[in-house]
């Protein structure tokens, strides 16, 4: 069983969504994603420590499928540049198959 695309498809318009929140300046404001290794948050804020909590969107993984790579993507208000770059690796534990989402310094995610 390898991991579900369509969670990695997910996954992927939801960073899409955020980077979208941070061109457009909703609420005057930059906009990231925190990922864990089971759920995800999607915050406002310039990090995730200085975030407005009231904003958080949290969503959680499949129980057999865990998140590593980069931890933390703030995108800067309107121009949508990711504060990290590099991967998140989505892993089935039950078949150790994985997925990878690329996070580039030009801002595409794919």
């Amino acid at each position: 069983m390898r991991v579900n695309e369509s969670y990695k498809y997910e996954l992927v318009q939801d960073l899409r969504l955020v980077q979208g929140k941070a061109i457009s300046g909703l609420n005057d404001s930059s906009h990231g994603v925190y990922l864990l290794s089971s759920q995800y948050i999607m915050y406002q804020g310039g990090s995730y420590t200085t975030r407005d909590v009231s904003q958080d969107i949290i969503r959680y993984t499949q129980s057999n499928i865990i998140l590593s790579g980069i931890s933390e993507i703030n995108f800067e208000q309107k121009t949508g540049t990711p504060s990290n770059t590099g991967t998140i690796v989505l892993t089935n534990t039950i078949d150790n198959s994985t997925e990878v989402i690329d996070v580039q310094s030009s801002g595409t995610i794919y």
